[in-house]
């Protein structure tokens, strides 16, 4: 063997050990891989995330799926591998047109994400993170799709449950807020309405007490010992005495000793009966005066009933009673006058037809004596004629001052005012026409004058003739009763006084001869009273006359306005 066979066995040698130095080498690395490979998949077979690739094309075909897929969806690897369309047909369908979406976006952005709804092999939907890589080649053109996939449907539930919780909470907050604000509006509203009646209380409390103090009446509170502690400046004004001097008991002092036992016994009764008291009494102020007062008081009680006071006023009612006397006084005068004037009237009757045969007498009388004279009668004979003329001249001059004496005389003519009159006799015959049931109605023209007539015979011809009407509407018992008295002006220089009543009228029979003495409807009438209202208005030159009207009866006074020489 020559030098060049054995260099070329040496090479081989050499060759082959290099080459087995690789294959060992090789082997180490893949023996190396294959653990490094193993590694991997475990990691990969253990990991939650299930890792794929797939085509970046076509049909997007799964190039491998990690084997934990089943563990997440139910389904074999293999499935997803083997069917293109396995993985998108059970993508919920409602969930594909996002996931489609998605995938586009992957080759703009390299990179997508969503979750959507997968069909689990056990029926029912769960719910997936597919998070995707693009992976491109040397040349950037799109190579495969590197992803995972995580089931988050326990998230996406706990989330669903807590944006329901959420919501709930939220609804919750809402209405409670409603709630609050309703209530918020209900205080502020209360307080709105709380600050006005504190407001209305304040301007009610300075309101009365403004009343209080200056009020017309007076008032006065006294506590259920009788100690009076507060009078308003009326009560000073009335009874003459200071508030310090009417405090406690000092009020009584100045009531009269005639009415101080019959307004206690009052007072005591009201107490005992728990009633209103009002009595009317009197008080004698410093200065001597006497005052004639109202006294009104109210019982003061709590919530449990219990009696903690009295509040009382004082009217001032002097000028009333005052009134009241001079319109008492004006009664009996009126009633005094038509008293003369119904004698009077009488007394002038009697007169007129006693002196008619009184002078017949006394003629007879002087005739009788110039004859008997003339035939020289015996003189006690004489005497006696003599003595019936005198006696019947004497008689006739009696019956002369008799009718005189009740007559009334010259009328006290004055300056009234017409509305005066009227007023005056609707007074009088007010508690008639109440008793009676009767309506009145005044009605006066405006602008009436002040006339000159004597007051008290004009009102007693008013008078006569309403109380008339008011006795014949009750005897005929009359069921609408009415009287209307009119006042008008009569021409320009006469007034007119009309009264119509609702009564039977007058019968025709009497109708004529109303006004003529002892002429009278009535079955106790002594037919005096309308004589006197003619005589009484012919005395002011006037007219006084009657008629039946359709339903009742009407009396009409006409009389001029004369003015005072």
């Amino acid at each position: 063997m020559d030098v060049t066979e054995v260099s070329a066995e040496q090479e081989i040698d050499d060759l082959k050990m290099q080459l087995d130095a690789l294959r060992n080498q090789y082997t180490q690395k893949v023996s190396s891989l294959e653990q490094k490979i193993r590694y991997y998949q475990n990691i990969i077979d253990k990991c939650p995330a299930v890792v794929y690739t797939c085509q970046a094309s076509g049909d997007f075909g799964a190039i491998f799926v990690g084997s934990n897929i089943k563990a997440v969806t139910g389904y074999e690897r293999e499935q997803f591998m083997e069917n293109a369309s396995f993985w998108i047909d059970r993508i919920h369908p409602d969930d594909c047109k996002v996931v489609c979406k998605q995938v586009e976006k992957l080759f703009e952005c390299e990179y997508c994400e969503c979750e959507y709804r997968f069909l689990h092999a056990n029926g029912h939907y769960i719910w997936l993170s597919d998070r995707v890589n693009l992976v491109r080649d040397a040349n950037g053109e799109p190579l495969e799709m590197v992803g995972y996939l995580i089931d988050v449907t326990e998230r996406v539930i706990a989330e669903k449950e807590l944006m329901e919780y959420q919501t709930e909470l939220e609804n919750r907050v809402m209405v409670r807020t409603e709630k609050l604000n309703r209530i918020n509006k209900t205080l502020e509203k209360e307080i709105i309405e709380r600050r006005a009646i504190g407001k209305a209380l304040m301007d009610s409390e300075q309101r009365y007490r403004i009343l209080a103090t200056h009020s017309p009446v007076g008032i006065f509170h006294i506590d259920a010992n009788e100690q009076c502690f507060y009078v308003n400046e009326r009560i000073s004004q009335i009874c003459g005495i200071s508030a310090n001097e009417a405090m406690g008991l000092g009020w009584q002092k100045g009531l009269h000793p005639e009415d101080f036992a019959s307004m206690y016994e009052a007072w005591n009764d009201a107490k005992a009966h728990q009633k209103l008291f009002k009595e009317e009494y009197r008080f004698i102020r410093p200065d001597g005066s006497i005052v004639w007062v109202v006294g009104s008081i109210a019982h003061q009680k709590d919530e449990a009933g219990n009696i903690v006071g009295y509040i009382g006023t004082l009217t001032d009612i002097t000028k009333l009673r005052q009134a009241g006397e001079q319109l008492r006084q004006h009664q009996v005068k009126l009633a005094g006058a038509e008293q003369r004037n119904a004698v009077g009237e009488m007394a002038s009757t009697i007169a007129h037809e006693i002196n008619q045969p009184l002078a017949a007498i006394a003629n007879y009388a002087g005739a009788s004596l110039l004859r008997l004279k003339a035939k020289k009668t015996s003189p006690q004979v004489l005497g006696m004629i003599e003595k019936i003329a005198s006696l019947s001249e004497r008689l006739g001059e009696m019956v002369r001052r008799l009718k005189i004496l009740f007559s009334k005389g010259e009328m006290q003519k004055e300056a009234t005012h017409v509305s005066d009159i009227v007023d005056t006799v609707i007074n009088f015959v007010e508690k008639e026409i109440q008793l009676g049931q009767i309506e009145i109605q005044v009605n006066k023209a405006e602008g009436l004058p002040i006339i000159y007539v004597d007051r008290i015979n004009i009102e007693q011809v008013l008078l006569n003739i309403l109380r008339n009407a008011i006795e014949a509407m009750e005897d005929a018992k009359t069921i609408n009763k009415k009287i209307t008295l009119s006042i008008v002006r009569h021409d320009d220089d006469q007034i007119k006084f009309i009264i119509v009543d609702t009564g039977p009228g007058i019968s025709k029979n009497v109708l004529n001869n109303i006004f003529e003495p002892f002429v009278t409807t009535k079955q106790k009438g002594m037919g005096v009273g309308l004589a006197l209202a003619k005589s009484i208005v012919t005395a002011h030159n006037g007219s006084l006359f009657s008629e039946n009207l359709a339903s009742g009866c009407q009396f009409t006074i006409i009389f001029p306005i004369q003015e005072k020489n």
